[in-house]
């Protein structure tokens, strides 16, 4: 493929040491071709200049079709965050490094709305949002005719609030610890059409899956928990603070906050004292 710089006139590069290298032209511009001799027709090296000149039109126009093609392959998505910090770095972490078409990353239905028209191929939400929750807000898209896939990235590793999520019909449920590579992963096989959860909750999916109905409590609530959650669990059925429980497990105040946040979620308790009452009831069972 010739391209615009072979197009030097051709007497200043008829002595030039490129025509000793082995380089694809036409024989009819090789000078130094031995068929060739006397002086070059006139008529042939008009001819010649302008089928180069066409031929590097055409490849002009390939690469700009090309480049059309790219952009159009990309996969256009909207992010939806009410923390607008959070929400902006992820979508240029994901435009710069990952190649995404990010159309925006928003905190409110109204603003959805206006990216919503701009038919995104997937929506990325939070959860926990105000002062409307992400599974709120798509109910409300889904009832105004919007299809578009969404998938939910959130801090909440709940069960009670995956199972609401796949029965909200979401395509994916993400984790914001999880791994840029992992995260970029699962958001592309989402958009192919699988059902994706973080890798931490397969196990909690298998199981809502094989027949938690909705409104029905697991068996042995307890078991939902981790190994911290059940230790924090302990020490609220004691009556202990949060300020006092992180200075007995040597974590931090808003650790113990969050796990607190997090065992309320997965057994649907509204307070701690009923998570208490919970605790003491389910280990009388066993002792």
């Amino acid at each position: 493929m010739v391209t615009v710089a072979d197009m030097t006139p051709l007497a200043k590069r008829s002595r030039s040491p490129l025509n000793d290298l082995d380089i694809s032209l036409s024989p009819r511009l090789r000078r130094d071709d031995p068929v060739r001799t006397g002086a070059p027709d006139k008529q042939e090296d008009q001819e010649d200049v302008a089928g180069l000149g066409t031929q590097t039109q055409l490849q002009s126009m390939n690469q700009q079709g090309t480049g059309k093609l790219r952009m159009a392959d990309k996969l256009k998505i909207v992010l939806v965050d009410d923390h607008g910090l959070f929400g902006r770095g992820l979508g240029e972490l994901l435009t710069n490094c990952y190649d995404f078409n990010v159309l925006g990353a928003v905190g409110s239905i109204e603003e959805l709305r206006v990216l919503i028209n701009e038919q995104p191929d997937l929506l990325v939400m939070d959860l926990r949002m105000k002062p409307m929750d992400g599974l709120a807000m798509l109910e409300h898209l889904r009832k105004e005719g919007c299809t578009t896939p969404a998938v939910m990235l959130t801090m909440s590793d709940s069960e009670v609030d995956l199972g609401n999520a796949l029965r909200a019909g979401v395509r994916g449920y993400l984790l914001k610890d999880m791994e840029p590579e992992e995260l970029v992963d699962a958001i592309h096989r989402v958009a192919t059409g699988e059902l994706v959860v973080a890798p931490s909750l397969t196990v909690k999916m298998i199981e809502i899956l094989r027949g938690d109905q909705p409104g029905q409590g697991p068996k042995n609530s307890l078991k939902l928990l981790t190994k911290r959650e059940r230790e924090i669990m302990e020490l609220l059925s004691r009556g202990e603070s949060n300020k006092s429980i992180a200075l007995t497990l040597s974590i931090s105040y808003d650790t113990v906050k969050q796990h607190v946040r997090h065992i309320l979620n997965k057994l649907s308790l509204s307070s701690r004292v009923k998570a208490a009452v919970l605790f003491a009831k389910e280990n009388e069972k066993f002792e």
